[in-house]
């Protein structure tokens, strides 16, 4: 029994950094790592829309990375593990911003 632990518990020490080095997630699908940091550079407000995170957390990138987030969030989603995303949190009482050329998430500017 001893041998067993020792050996299940070497298995999962070495393939551990395998599947970390080969970024496969759980359904065996292999993820890119692109460089989010783009995602949120932005010139003016209407370059960046509200999006949800890999957590379900909202957050605003650049337009033009949205389907780029969402496939990454599809990947990596079975990989992470997340807090529970805040409820109050609701995008339709959000709005994408540029402040100082980054995307950020603001409050919506409800209509009189």
């Amino acid at each position: 029994m001893k041998k067993i632990l020792i050996l299940s518990l070497l298995v999962v020490f070495f393939y551990s950094p395998v599947m970390a080095a080969n970024k496969v997630n759980l359904r065996g699908q292999k993820c890119e790592f692109p460089d989010i940091k783009a995602w949120g550079v932005c010139e003016a407000d209407a370059d960046c829309v509200v999006t949800v995170n890999v957590c379900g957390l909202l957050n605003a990138v650049n337009a033009k990375y949205a389907a780029e987030q969402e496939e990454y969030n599809y990947c990596m989603g079975p990989m992470v593990s997340c807090a529970e995303p805040d409820a109050g949190q609701k995008k339709d009482n959000t709005a994408a911003a540029c402040v100082n050329k980054k995307c950020v998430v603001v409050p919506a500017v409800k209509s009189p």
